[in-house]
């Protein structure tokens, strides 16, 4: 597949992520956690 250039330069990204993080037990929802000082959504992305 080959990537196409918009002219107006629109962009989309999509972070895949699964499952209820259960086990980090409950509070803050798992991508909100926090991994050396950052939240992991931070990390994946």
């Amino acid at each position: 597949m080959t990537a196409q250039l918009n002219p107006r330069g629109d962009v989309a990204v999509l972070v895949p992520a699964a499952g209820a993080g259960v086990r980090l037990g409950p509070g803050r929802p798992k991508a909100l956690r926090l991994l050396a000082g950052e939240p992991l959504l931070v990390h994946a992305v």
